[in-house]
């Protein structure tokens, strides 16, 4: 748990929690490992309920097969359907071996209106 605490505080928008509320969060965490290849999110699929934080490891968006990101350590995902309450738009795959954090989505939200987030 203090790994999780370590990573996420130093990264927006969980930067600016105290140790307390890190350490809560941690705690509610997943650790996900997704080899290389594998599809995490289909695209199209119903809206998210939970957001993922890149660990390790690297991600491809796909739009119909066809590449359009790769999001690396650090870099959150699934959260613009948890937000917009719409499909995913992009399938989302494992781009080489992955571990991720995934994170409530009720637990990130309220996070993200913060200003320490919109830098």
């Amino acid at each position: 748990m203090h790994d999780i605490t370590e990573f996420l505080k130093g990264r927006d928008p969980f930067s600016g929690l105290d140790e307390e509320a890190l350490d809560a969060l941690a705690a509610r965490t997943e650790v996900e490992f997704f080899p290389a290849g594998t599809t995490i999110i289909p695209q199209g699929q119903m809206p998210q309920s939970r957001i993922r934080v890149i660990r390790r490891g690297a991600v491809e968006l796909l739009d119909r097969g066809t590449p359009v990101d790769l999001l690396g350590e650090g870099e959150m995902f699934g959260h613009p359907s948890v937000l917009s309450g719409l499909p995913t738009k992009f399938e989302v795959r494992a781009n080489e071996d992955t571990l991720s954090y995934s994170l409530a989505a009720d637990d990130v939200i309220p996070l993200l209106g913060r200003p320490s987030s919109l830098r």
